[in-house]
């Protein structure tokens, strides 16, 4: 099995260096690799940037400080019948 994965590794590698005119598959898999890294960490920093943007112009003020919500409010609130728990 592990010659077949090597094999898949070396024809991929192959195929990327070709397409994108590097020096051989060691490049190959380091661009592949760093383009991975690059592109997964971009992506989650965004997204949580974009989170905490929303947090803070759109939801947040809306909350009032003070008390938090009593559990018989909270069960209000979520429909749930005190007696039944459901």
């Amino acid at each position: 099995m592990t010659s077949d994965m090597d094999d898949d590794v070396d024809a991929l590698a192959d195929e990327l260096a070709n397409r994108l005119h590097l020096g051989g598959r060691s490049e190959a898999i380091l661009f592949a690799l760093r383009a991975s890294l690059a592109a997964a960490g971009d992506d989650s920093l965004i997204r949580r940037d974009r989170l905490l943007e929303v947090m803070n112009s759109e939801i947040w003020p809306l909350l009032q400080d003070g008390e938090p919500i009593s559990k018989a409010e909270r069960e209000n609130i979520l429909g749930l019948n005190p007696s039944t728990g459901v």
